[in-house]
């Protein structure tokens, strides 16, 4: 591409116009340029918005800059809803605000990212826990311009750890105190965990028997030890396995 401008030849005796100068500049390089910003502005802000992940941009002044589409749908606001809105007191539960507060004065302050979590808020109330990657955006000057967050919605993960965690603890609860014989073996057919109860059945320590292979322990009744060995093995081959009835061997015996 070229630029054309023209301006009137001068210096003729009577003052009239003879003729014209044009001046000519290839601006092809300048227009490829501008167009190759756009395009990655465009797709920039594309990824942004589109994004199954969660953006946030937070003024200084606590101020919500934008959210993308996200975390807009996430909590239930339209985009004017939120623009300018004070983020810390109308986002973050009560619990946590104090803690992000001081989460974005320590962004200005040290002027390095920061990973948290903290419980958002949606616009009918409900909580979600989200994990936020925080990195401070600066001015020319070095000083901070505005807070910028990458957030993951860890609500699901954390509920189901916690369903998880406690059912762990029944289960512990339950083979600490059951007065029968449980016991894991691992592929190797080690004895991985069994209930204290053997103690008492059979005069043994739990704790003796942990990572010894089942068939050199000699507590149970031999056709027991093949139903344990063959049973185990169709396990972790992926096979089904009926529920057995073991014979253990008493410490009478």
């Amino acid at each position: 591409r070229k630029h054309r401008s023209r301006k009137p030849a001068c210096g003729s005796a009577d003052g009239k116009i003879r003729g014209v100068i044009e001046y000519v500049r290839d601006i092809t390089e300048r227009k490829q340029t501008e167009q190759d910003l756009e395009k990655e502005k465009y797709f920039n802000q594309t990824l942004v918005q589109k994004s199954p992940a969660f953006f946030v941009a937070i003024g200084t002044d606590g101020k919500t800059i934008m959210m993308n589409d996200s975390l807009l749908q996430a909590l239930g606001y339209a985009e004017e809803e939120v623009i300018g809105a004070d983020y810390l007191n109308t986002f973050v539960a009560e619990p946590d605000r104090e803690k992000l507060a001081v989460i974005f004065k320590n962004l200005t302050k040290h002027k390095k990212s920061t990973i948290n979590e903290n419980l958002v808020l949606t616009k009918d109330g409900r909580e979600l826990l989200v994990e936020w990657h925080g990195q401070p955006v600066f001015k020319e000057n070095s000083q901070v311009d505005y807070f910028f967050g990458v957030g993951i919605d860890i609500t699901e993960k954390k509920n189901a750890e916690e369903k998880l965690k406690n059912s762990e603890e029944k289960y512990r609860l339950t083979f600490a105190s059951t007065s029968d014989i449980i016991f894991t073996l691992d592929t190797k057919l080690q004895i991985t965990n069994i209930t204290p109860s053997v103690e008492k059945a059979l005069g043994l320590n739990e704790e003796s028997l942990i990572r010894k292979p089942v068939a050199d322990l000699n507590i149970m009744t031999p056709d027991s030890l093949k139903k344990a060995i063959y049973y185990t093995k169709q396990i972790i081959s992926g096979k089904f396995a009926p529920p057995i009835v073991y014979e253990f061997i008493g410490k009478d015996k």
